[in-house]
């Protein structure tokens, strides 16, 4: 009897892919996850477009932890105040493709930006995009969930022990 269903492997923030998993079952045989790798010029677009131009984007990396520093979610021209969370998200998604690929590169970047984060904590320890005179107010709170949650993604993959 064969059985095929879909797996969601998650790529960055927002974007998922199927992937098709093929199982060969029968009473006298172990389960067998087949995956099957898709070439259409379309999916190749786009693993190039998220593995080459936004996982492994060292800039993208440095401009998300920059807010870290410059606190820009409280100043007056702020507009939109929850860059906090960007950090989070993508380093979620790429500890997921990493998890996928093992690709070195990848994982180089992310101890970097895991490293790079880190060294934005102020005496207290605090990891925000709002300014101290600012903190718990407007999405504060919800750009730090995004950091604390991506960090123990992180954790998951870490070399170090």
């Amino acid at each position: 009897m064969k059985k095929i269903w879909f797996k969601t492997f998650c790529l960055g923030s927002t974007l998922s892919m199927p992937l098709i998993s093929l199982a060969s079952c029968s009473a006298k045989e172990k389960q067998i996850d087949v995956k099957t790798e898709i070439t259409s010029p379309f999916f190749t677009t786009l693993q190039d477009i998220t593995f080459n131009q936004q996982l492994k984007n060292e800039k993208l990396w440095k401009q998300f932890v920059k807010v870290f520093t410059t606190h820009e979610d409280t100043q007056p021209d702020a507009g939109a105040n929850w860059r906090g969370e960007f950090w989070g998200k993508m380093m979620r998604g790429a500890v997921f493709c990493y998890k996928y690929t093992h690709d070195e590169q990848l994982y180089n970047i992310l101890v970097q930006t895991v490293n790079d984060l880190i060294q934005t904590q102020d005496a207290e320890g605090r990891i925000s995009t709002y300014d101290k005179d600012k903190e718990f107010e407007s999405w504060d709170m919800w750009g730090r969930k995004y950091v604390m949650t991506a960090l123990l993604h992180f954790y998951e993959i870490c070399k170090d022990e």
